[in-house]
């Protein structure tokens, strides 16, 4: 699923349970993020509510485990 996809479902109301976002545009995932971001959760459960991974120091394991 590319962005634009992604926002037309956002827009209609369905999200995704994980998002994995790749890439060398550093910009783009940002704002990719920010804007998911400012759908899910309100401003005083961001701090908690996002965790991110660096797949080449963590384990997906330890991702899905922290999901569960």
């Amino acid at each position: 699923m590319d962005v634009k996809e992604a926002m037309k479902q956002w827009k209609s109301g369905q999200f995704s349970p994980v998002y994995v976002i790749y890439g060398k545009d550093r910009y783009r995932m940002g704002q990719f993020i920010g804007a998911l971001t400012e759908l899910l959760l309100p401003r005083d459960e961001r701090e908690l509510g996002i965790v991110k991974f660096d797949t080449s120091e963590t384990s997906i394991e330890e991702a899905v485990a922290e999901a569960d």
